[in-house]
């Protein structure tokens, strides 16, 4: 017994190309996905690291380094002070502390910066791993 003949129509051949334009077009759909889920969850994990210290800076964890040291050392009792009968003593400051304060100012901004950069941008890939179809804007170079 003979096949039945398949003919090639050209409503066939629009349904051929319809179905393997829908193939690929998944393909490259959960390729965009899985790539910008990918940086999405690079910013997020970059934005906690920067939370996590920045929060450990501000939560009163000692600053290390040659300014915190001197600081530490200069509270010192600068002389007594007799009041009600007691001997109190006036804690006098380094005069590097103002230095150390700015430089705490300094870091915190800095790290406010990096949060900010990250959050923004983990917030742009989540939006193209949730609609991989819609374009997306090239990242700016990253400031110093």
């Amino acid at each position: 017994m003979r096949m039945p003949r398949l003919r090639f129509t050209v409503r066939r051949m629009m349904a051929a190309v319809a179905i393997a334009a829908i193939v690929f077009t998944a393909i490259i759909l959960k390729t965009r996905h899985a790539h910008y889920r990918q940086r999405a969850d690079y910013h997020a994990g970059m934005e906690g690291y920067a939370r996590k210290i920045l929060e450990g800076r501000s939560a009163g964890a000692w600053p290390s380094g040659r300014l915190a040291t001197e600081w530490v050392a200069s509270l010192v009792p600068s002389g007594p002070a007799i009041s009600g009968g007691r001997v109190r003593y006036r804690v006098g400051f380094h005069q590097d502390y103002t230095e150390a304060i700015q430089e705490r100012h300094a870091a915190e901004k800095q790290y406010g910066r990096i949060i900010l950069f990250h959050e923004l941008r983990r917030k742009k890939y989540e939006r193209a791993a949730r609609y991989p179809w819609l374009p997306v804007a090239p990242d700016p170079p990253e400031t110093e």
